[in-house]
């Protein structure tokens, strides 16, 4: 009998130890298992941490890229090599071309700027449809000049010598331009019909520069020998000059040896100016 209960004892004994090793193994499994998950999932956070701060890497290289700067182009006022003093003009054509810009196509913005220029600023000097070397002396009180910064940050100044060389029309007023102006005599008045005797200039140098109608030396004209009829208009506007001043007048008083210097002005409206004969 005891032979039997330590035969019992024996197989139970050896199946307790098997449910302990199958747990074991299980737990072992487990934690396996979980090793596994957790490394997996820290392998994930860090990809994911790398390519965030990879992103943010790129993005804040981006954003220190500086695009180049717009041209600016002007008429310089003085410089002492350091910073340059220009008069700002404007210019509705994009510029493709340095070499080929001309005084004609800029217009004075009526602002004065200034360029700071260093050791590292390039100069050119364009002329005769070419682009060539030049140094920070070359630039002058006058001249007109662009700046340009180039894609890599260089900035350029580039003298427009062609420009410069060219009547400068930027920014003139219209009073400062020459304008078309008929020069007559009235020898008749009849009805709202005046006779007129044209004049002409005595010598070249008058023709074509009249830029104030106010102030016209009529001593510079002689009498042709032709002859029109002026019919005013009601929208025609009438001045008197007198001591270089332009004042309205009524047409009606307008009286046979009166000088009249017949213009259309700026808006397109007819224009009589009258300078009244001496008595």
């Amino acid at each position: 009998m005891k032979k039997q209960i330590k035969v019992l004892s024996t197989i139970a004994a050896a199946a307790v130890c098997t449910l302990i090793l199958a747990a074991c193994v299980n737990s072992a499994s487990s934690k396996s298992s979980s090793s596994s998950t957790s490394s997996s999932e820290l392998s994930s956070s860090t990809s994911s941490s790398s390519s965030e701060s990879s992103s943010q890497d790129i993005s804040s290289s981006s954003e220190e890229v500086q695009e180049p700067s717009e041209d600016v182009i002007g008429k310089v006022t003085q410089t002492d090599g350091k910073v340059i003093e220009i008069s700002v003009y404007t210019i509705d054509t994009p510029i493709e071309d340095y070499a080929s810009l001309n005084a004609e196509m800029f217009t004075d913005s009526g602002e004065i700027g200034q360029i700071e220029v260093n050791d590292k600023t390039e100069y050119f000097v364009a002329s005769s449809g070419e682009l060539a070397a030049a140094e920070a002396g070359d630039v002058t009180e006058g001249d007109i000049i662009a700046e340009t910064t180039t894609a890599e940050g260089s900035q350029q100044i580039i003298i427009l010598k062609d420009a410069a060389d060219q009547p400068d029309t930027a920014g003139e007023e219209d009073s400062e331009k020459a304008i078309d102006v008929k020069i007559a005599e009235v020898t008749a008045i009849t009805d709202n019909k005046i006779s007129l005797t044209l004049y002409s200039p005595a010598d070249d140098t008058a023709e074509n520069q009249i830029t104030d109608p106010a102030s016209i030396e009529m001593s510079n004209y002689t009498a042709s020998t032709t002859t029109e009829e002026l019919t005013i208009s009601a929208n025609a506007v009438v001045k008197e000059c007198k001591d270089g001043a332009a004042t309205d007048m009524e047409a009606s008083k307008i009286a046979v040896g009166d000088m009249l210097a017949i213009y259309t002005d700026a808006d397109g409206v007819e224009t009589i100016m009258v300078y009244h004969s001496e008595a």
